[in-house]
C-alpha cells in the first residue's frame, strides 16, 4: 500500500510502482499486490499539480532459508526460493513525500 504524504490532490494522484519483475499502477491508499524481488522498488507518484518518488530497498527474508534448510536440506527448494525471490520482501506499507512540480 502507497501513502502519500502532504498530497493535495489525492483523488487524481496515480502511482505507479516498478522493480525487474514488472510494472503495477495503484491510487494511494489501495492495496496493490507485486511480484517480489530482489532489487529495489521504485514508487513514483503524481497528479497535475505535485510529483513525489521513493525507492524501496527489499529486506533478505532468512526465515524462508531456514524453513528450506528444516525441510529438505535446501535442495532443490532454495534453488526454486532462489529464482523467484522468494527469500525478498518490501515493506507492507511504502511512504511518499509529494512537492510541487
Amino acid at each position: 500500500m502507497v501513502f502519500t504524504h502532504d498530497d493535495q490532490n489525492m483523488r487524481e494522484t496515480v502511482c505507479s510502482i516498478s522493480n525487474e519483475e514488472g510494472l503495477w499502477t495503484a491510487a494511494p491508499i489501495a492495496p496493490i499486490t507485486i511480484q517480489r524481488d530482489g532489487n529495489p522498488m521504485l514508487v513514483h507518484c503524481e497528479n497535475k499539480t505535485q510529483i513525489g518518488a521513493q525507492l524501496v530497498e527489499p529486506d533478505f527474508f532468512d526465515k524462508y532459508v531456514f524453513q528450506d534448510l528444516m525441510l529438505d536440506l535446501c535442495l532443490p527448494a532454495c534453488i526454486i526460493d532462489g529464482l523467484n525471490n522468494a527469500f525478498y520482501q518490501y515493506p507492507t506499507h511504502v511512504s511518499v513525500d509529494m512537492r510541487p512540480r
